[in-house]
C-alpha cells in the first residue's frame, strides 16, 4: 500500500510509495500549484518538468529506516511560500502523470483516507 504523509516540515513516504513514485532518485524538485496547493515532484535531471511553477526547489530524498521508508524535506518550499508547518501526519492522494513524469500530492479526502 502506497503512504505518503506531511509531517511538520517534510514529506514522509513508505517503502512501497518510495520504491513507487521516487526509483532511486536522491534528489527531487518540488512545486506547489497555486491553483489547488498540491505539491508536484519531479526527478531533478527533469527540471524542465517545473519550469512553470516558478518557487520550485530541490529537495534531498533521505532514508528514514531500514525499511526503505524516504522522507523529502520541504522546508525551502515552505518558507518560498509562507506555509506554516503541519502539526500532525496529514494523509495526502497520490496521482501520477507518467506522461509528463511528475507525482502529484493533495491533501486526502475523508472517503480517500478510508479506503486506503
Amino acid at each position: 500500500m502506497l503512504d505518503c504523509r506531511l509531517a511538520g516540515y517534510h514529506l514522509r513516504l513508505n517503502a512501497d510509495a518510495a520504491t513507487r513514485l521516487l526509483g532511486d532518485a536522491t534528489r527531487v524538485l518540488v512545486a506547489r500549484r497555486a491553483e489547488d496547493g498540491a505539491l508536484l515532484l519531479a526527478p531533478s535531471a527533469e527540471r524542465h518538468l517545473l519550469r512553470f511553477n516558478p518557487g520550485h526547489c530541490e529537495s534531498l530524498v533521505k532514508l528514514r529506516n531500514a525499511h526503505g521508508d524516504k522522507a523529502v524535506a520541504l522546508h525551502e518550499l515552505y518558507a518560498e511560500h509562507h506555509l506554516a508547518p503541519v502539526d500532525a501526519d496529514v494523509p495526502l492522494d497520490i496521482e501520477t502523470d507518467d506522461d509528463l513524469g511528475l507525482v502529484i500530492l493533495r491533501q486526502a479526502t475523508p472517503a480517500a483516507s478510508r479506503e486506503g
